[in-house]
């Protein structure tokens, strides 16, 4: 199988069967590929293709630096943190990461490193700004956006029951 050629950056994909290009996020649907590759596991624990994915861009609330969130839907509609990666100011700056994006309901799945900068497992959407996500620590007690420095006070152990809006790349 060949590796996917990324038509926004020409970035050579790692591996063939891969779905977004890990240097800018954009979408490599086009060599979707029709086996289950991804090893997500839905809730009940059962290996099963994601029904969709997202890439949404990020911030460390500690160095500012950037990353990419890979989020994927699985089973009841839930989008679930998979993934994370660093990327260059210039990459997450792209309309890729701006545009689109969904509106839905979002937790951290049981395999999803943190941060790539200072490991910090959970994350938080600004909306004051609603430029991305910033990683949070579990039990701070102020949040402070790494994108415009708004702050605000966690509400642990509450789960909001309404649906977000992020943007994102969508496949």
């Amino acid at each position: 199988m060949a590796v996917p050629v990324c038509p926004g950056c020409g970035h050579s994909a790692s591996q063939p069967d891969a779905r977004f290009c890990s240097r800018c996020g954009h979408s490599l649907i086009s060599h979707k590929p029709a086996r289950n590759v991804c090893g997500s596991t839905n809730l009940e624990g059962n290996h099963s293709p994601p029904e969709s994915a997202l890439i949404c861009r990020a911030r460390c609330s500690r160095s500012k630096q950037p990353f990419a969130i890979k989020f994927e839907q699985l089973d009841r509609g839930i989008w679930f943190a998979r993934s994370a990666w660093s990327v260059d100011e210039k990459r997450i700056s792209t309309q890729v990461f701006s545009s689109g994006g969904v509106r839905g309901h979002f937790k951290k799945h049981k395999d999803y490193p943190g941060c790539p900068y200072c490991g910090n497992p959970l994350w938080r959407k600004c909306f004051e700004c609603n430029e991305g996500f910033g990683c949070l620590e579990y039990g701070s007690p102020l949040y402070t956006c790494p994108w415009c420095e708004a702050s605000s006070v966690p509400k642990w152990g509450r789960h909001s029951s309404r649906a977000i809006q992020v943007p994102g790349a969508k496949d």
